[in-house]
């Protein structure tokens, strides 16, 4: 598991209360909103708790066809914007 995955589940797990057992390995393919029960408030509070730990923006195409929707989606997107802000930063 990379680190931003880790840093997710314990997002997930800390900030929003969800259940260990449901942040399995297995479960990273899962909608959020779906098995792992997640509210569209819940989405919302996510989405901020990313931006502020991870100190990126994302670009709101991302959220296109429920690209920011799984765990494994997720750790995607902010990989590519962590990139994305390292390069900014050293050109």
């Amino acid at each position: 598991m990379n680190n931003i995955k880790i840093i997710l589940t314990e997002i997930l797990e800390k900030k929003l209360n969800i259940s260990p057992t449901l942040l399995a390995e297995e479960n990273y393919d899962e909608p959020l909103t779906g098995k792992i029960n997640l509210s569209s408030k819940d989405m919302i509070y996510l989405y901020y708790f990313i931006l502020e730990r991870f100190n990126i923006s994302i670009d709101t195409a991302c959220f296109k066809d429920y690209g920011f929707n799984t765990i494994n989606s997720i750790s995607r997107i902010v990989d590519l914007h962590c990139n994305q802000a390292k390069h900014h930063a050293t050109t």
